[in-house]
């Protein structure tokens, strides 16, 4: 007698809620390496309001996500905390400012983010839904998160921490940091420029629009040469979304009761050239 098998479905190393896990991890045994279990502050490697070491999964491939960290700023929560609440204990503290940091984190992306991104109000949160799967959906994951790619820009700017809005004029020879030269030397920028002004530049910068199109940094250059080789962003999403057997675009519009598109709908400049 066969036993049926469930569709494959791969790990996700995260957590599907907005938590904080990769600032937190998911693991208790990695949170207490990180913690001092002093007021409920984290511990300092040599580089001070940094961590002693970084776990390989923290995305260090380019100079601007591992900046999401810094500007989360754990443990000025801890401190403001323990600032209002003196006698609470290490544990209290820190618990405090984990949940304070992740309903940060959840307000920017939800209510800040998101509706700027799909140019549509979110309705506010009511009560949470134990029949509704909280997983990442297999669509989500190998297609409409790769969505991002088309706004990376292909150079960044550093803002000068000064009470003007003054930018650096040369960066390593350059008027802006250009990503495909900067694949994996995140901590080197940090060190060269500061964090102050990594965070004012991506505030003060404008990204690509969500179009069609895709910088040559990731068509052609990501992950530079410590990945031994040159990789294509959307070749590696397209056979993504294959090794994961994702259903056709229009099959995933049906299941969302959305209406099939056509290449008339989707690019209508470019069907007409290709018509005539």
């Amino acid at each position: 007698m066969k036993i049926p098998v469930p569709p494959g479905d791969p790990v996700n190393e995260r957590t599907a809620w907005i938590d904080g896990s990769f600032v937190y991890s998911v693991m208790e045994a990695w949170v207490a390496t990180m913690r001092s279990f002093e007021n409920g502050t984290l511990r300092e490697g040599s580089q001070k309001r940094y961590p002693p070491l970084n776990n390989p999964h923290i995305p260090l491939n380019n100079p601007p996500p591992p900046q999401i960290h810094r500007l989360m700023n754990p443990d000025r929560l801890f401190r403001k905390m323990h600032e209002k609440h003196p006698t609470w204990t290490d544990e209290e503290l820190f618990q405090a400012a984990r949940r304070w940091l992740i309903a940060t984190l959840q307000k920017i992306i939800f209510y800040d983010f998101l509706p700027a991104l799909i140019n549509e109000q979110v309705k506010p949160y009511t009560k949470y839904m134990p029949h509704v799967p909280p997983g990442i959906s297999h669509a989500f994951a190998a297609a409409a998160f790769r969505f991002p790619h088309s706004i990376v820009p292909p150079a960044m700017i550093l803002r000068k921490n000064v009470n003007a809005c003054e930018f650096r004029d040369e960066v390593g020879g350059f008027p802006a940091l250009r990503l495909c030269q900067n694949w994996w030397n995140a901590q080197d920028i940090v060190q060269e420029y500061t964090v102050d002004e990594i965070i004012l530049g991506m505030a003060s910068q404008v990204s690509e629009a969500d179009d069609i199109v895709v910088v040559e940094d990731l068509r052609d250059y990501i992950f530079g040469p410590m990945h031994f080789t040159r990789l294509d962003v959307v070749a590696s999403s397209i056979m993504r979304g294959r090794d994961n057997g994702l259903p056709s675009y229009n099959m995933l519009r049906k299941t969302y009761n959305l209406p099939e598109k056509t290449w008339s709908t989707i690019n209508p400049r470019l069907y007409a050239t290709n018509k005539t």
